[in-house]
């Protein structure tokens, strides 16, 4: 299990690259957080957006 988050700085991509560097897909579970925050706080679109940037990374 890795919990990652934004505001772990490079959490997020230094999980996915230890994952993409391993010889075998492994069963990992990734628990992560997303934050739609300031004027956004609250805007579904942004919430989206933060969680598919997250995808991208891990």
């Amino acid at each position: 299990m890795a919990d990652t988050s934004p505001l772990y700085g490079s959490a997020e991509v230094s999980v996915g690259a230890f994952l993409a560097g391993l010889p075998e897909e492994p069963e990992v579970l990734v628990a992560n957080k997303i934050w739609p925050t300031g004027e956004y706080l609250g805007y579904e679109s942004h919430a989206v957006a933060s969680l598919e940037q997250s995808r991208l990374r891990i």
